[in-house]
């Protein structure tokens, strides 16, 4: 049975539990939690009294900058999906539990769990030579809410043991993911003062992997060349441009699944108030504006964390670097972040409809709404050491991952947490899920 739910505590007083509440609301809102730890950042700093209150202000306001960005690219991404499971014609995977009831039915344990993980990433990063602190606020809500639900239902965890054995193995995957991608990262990264803090790592290791000879070779050849530097004709330059590569882009592909399905889009169309067409553009113009907010969240979140963990980095934790979200390294290479990203959604749509016509017996949602940012960042990682080819390959081997991970966890846990798959199905918790599930089962015999 799961613990009471905190909120029922609440109304007894000020007890224990309301100050646990309260520590867990804290943890649930990314953008408090990054504006806290550069306000101990600065504390620890002893910096001017003005500049600690701005610093922590504008850090906290950067990551919710970010997170809007994110949301707008969501919304212009989310109807994609699903016109295109439709127009496949495959019946849908059949979710009987889902993730909102997790976190409805194991609030308290997720909660918990998320003060646990981050405890154990900084324990981890203070003994050992990983020394990188996890500070994408959001991933810490999603990493123990899907792991939540593969314990609770395939290891029969619930409790106080579920919350611990969560935040504990979360804290250890997320200490582990930086430091296998950190060389990468730093090599990126040309002032080297963060790493990469995010749930599509092992789309970025494997690409990185292959185009550095096994992290032999960390600069691109001289003759290899960039996506970057890829050139149009001067009457189309201004598609060069990453908003107006972004949007024409995504309006190609919107008008495309208008003719692929016009009843569908048309139900979605109307059901905005809009012309198709209209709907279209304005979905493209969505995900492009969203794109340009995100920009700037990362700019003012950089400008303001990075001095701030320094502090932390000098007094708790001595050497280490903050490990961050994947737009931090879009604005390495916007160019072949917007085409790859695209890649990645061609990409995994092609996988599926591949698996399902050799006769997988599930629905494989493709594309979900995450494949555009995950594809993203392995082809940014991809540009830098391999080029053009080394983008390309990024981003179709994230979108191959996402697919396995997809096949693997349907049967095991498809009721429980499908719907995951449409909104996320993030290649670190997919592939390293699956296999915590069928020890899972292979362990209580279920």
């Amino acid at each position: 049975m799961a613990l009471q739910p905190v909120t029922d505590q609440v109304n007894k007083g000020y007890t224990d539990m309301s100050i646990l509440e309260f520590i867990v609301n804290l943890f649930r809102q990314p953008a408090l939690f990054i504006g806290i730890i550069a306000l101990i950042g600065y504390l620890l700093m002893k910096e001017d009294i003005n500049k600690t209150i701005i610093g922590s202000i504008k850090a906290a306001a950067g990551l919710a900058i970010l997170l809007w960005g994110v949301g707008f690219m969501f919304q212009g991404l989310q109807p994609i999906g699903t016109v295109l499971a439709k127009t496949v014609g495959v019946k849908p995977l059949e979710v009987t539990v889902g993730t909102s009831k997790i976190i409805r039915q194991y609030g308290t344990e997720i909660g918990i769990a998320m003060i646990v993980m981050f405890l154990t990433n900084l324990f981890l990063a203070r003994v050992t030579k990983m020394k990188y602190i996890y500070l994408t606020g959001q991933l810490y809500l999603f990493v123990t809410w899907i792991l939540t639900g593969i314990f609770a239902y395939t290891w029969g965890l619930s409790g106080i043991p579920l919350a611990l054995v969560v935040g504990v193995v979360s804290g250890i995957y997320v200490t582990i993911q930086q430091w296998y991608t950190a060389k990468f990262a730093l090599a990126i990264n040309p002032k080297k003062d963060y790493v990469l803090g995010h749930i599509c790592s092992l789309g970025v290791l494997i690409t990185s992997l292959i185009f550095t000879k096994g992290g032999k070779q960390l600069e691109r050849p001289s003759h290899v060349r960039s996506m970057e530097e890829m050139t149009l004709p001067k009457k189309l330059q201004w598609i060069g441009e990453t908003t107006g590569l972004l949007f024409v882009l995504f309006l190609v592909i919107y008008l495309v699944l208008i003719g692929l399905n016009y009843p569908e889009c048309l139900k979605l169309a109307t059901a905005a108030g809009m012309h198709p067409v209209v709907w279209a553009i304005m979905q493209s113009l969505t995900f492009t504006a969203g794109f340009a907010v995100l920009i700037l969240g990362v700019q003012l979140l950089v400008e303001n964390l990075i001095p701030a963990f320094k502090g932390i980095a000098l007094k708790l934790v001595p050497g280490a670097l903050p490990g961050l979200d994947v737009p931090m390294f879009y604005v390495f290479a916007p160019k072949t972040t917007a085409i790859t990203g695209v890649i990645g959604i061609i990409a995994q749509v092609a996988f599926a409809l591949i698996v399902m016509a050799l006769g997988y017996p599930y629905f494989i949602f493709a594309p979900s709404a995450w494949v555009w940012f995950h594809a993203a960042c392995a082809g940014v990682f991809g540009n830098h050491f391999g080029g053009i080819r080394g983008a390309i390959t990024g981003a179709i081997i994230t979108a191959l991952l996402m697919v396995i991970g997809q096949m693997i966890l349907t049967p095991i846990l498809g009721p429980i947490i499908g719907d995951y798959f449409m909104w996320g199905g993030d290649p670190d918790l997919q592939i390293y899920g699956s296999i915590i599930a069928w020890l899972g089962k292979m362990v209580t015999g279920h």
